[in-house]
């Protein structure tokens, strides 16, 4: 399914082009990704399971922080009991109460059963087919792939209850031209990826590297470029770079 790039009605009316998705999901926890180019703000956000609303700015954030996401930015909210199967959406301010529409969803996932209440909703934004759900219970995490949207997706996996920790990891330069070094420590990275402002995985390397990494880059075109790396313990590290 194509990707799809949202816009978002922040409190003070200005609009702003962001990617957003649910990127894991425990027993008792949501968690959301930026792989955007772009700050956003969650506040006045709404999340639903199955038809329960929830206001963002009532929910206990696991990691605390601000309820605005910079670019490859993370942010956990816990509170959630999730049983057998579940429909899980993130809507803009606003779109509840009243009648939700598709152009409203931000984000969309369900497991153990299809045909959850906002489905047909989420296969009008190009958010998920039609009866498809992850089979299984949490945790559930994403495979880290935003250019397609769908149960596919998804996996099983990665006990996610611990705090987040980011390894050491440096990526430089910032603002490079024929390629990028990667410094590792006290991890390991096991896939490497660069992607463009579009989404587009230009980039993707796999295997197991503890110490340095160099990538090539000539064949890129000059722009801005989102690095992700994960670590042989599930864990996504993001930065942003620049060809010039």
């Amino acid at each position: 399914m194509k990707k799809t790039v949202l816009l978002l009605i922040l409190a003070l009316g200005v609009q702003t082009t962001f990617a957003v998705a649910i990127e894991r999901v425990t027993s008792s926890t949501i968690r959301f990704y930026n792989f955007s180019q772009n700050n956003f703000s969650l506040a006045g956000a709404q999340i639903t399971v199955g038809t329960q609303v929830h206001e963002v700015n009532s929910l206990t954030i696991k990691k605390s922080g601000p309820l605005d996401v910079p670019a490859g930015g993370r942010i956990e909210f816990s509170g959630f009991t999730f049983g057998a199967s579940a429909s899980i959406a993130l809507w803009y301010p606003g779109t509840f109460p009243g009648t939700p529409t598709a152009g409203q969803m931000a984000s969309f996932m369900q497991y153990g059963v299809g045909g959850g209440p906002y489905e047909a909703l989420a296969v009008s934004a190009g958010l998920w087919s039609t009866g498809a759900f992850v089979a299984g219970a949490p945790p559930f995490i994403r495979d880290g792939n935003y250019s397609t949207w769908d149960a596919g997706n998804w996996g099983q996996g990665l006990q996610v209850e611990e705090p987040l920790a980011l390894p050491t990891l440096k990526v430089y330069p910032s603002v490079f031209t024929n390629s990028i070094t990667i410094e590792i420590a006290q991890q390991t990275l096991k896939s490497v990826e660069l992607i463009d402002a579009t989404g587009k995985v230009c980039t993707s390397k796999q295997g197991a590297w503890n110490k340095e990494l160099k990538i090539a880059t000539d064949n890129l075109q000059n722009g801005v470029y989102l690095f992700r790396g994960q670590t042989l313990s599930g864990e996504w590290i993001t930065q942003r770079l620049i060809k010039n």
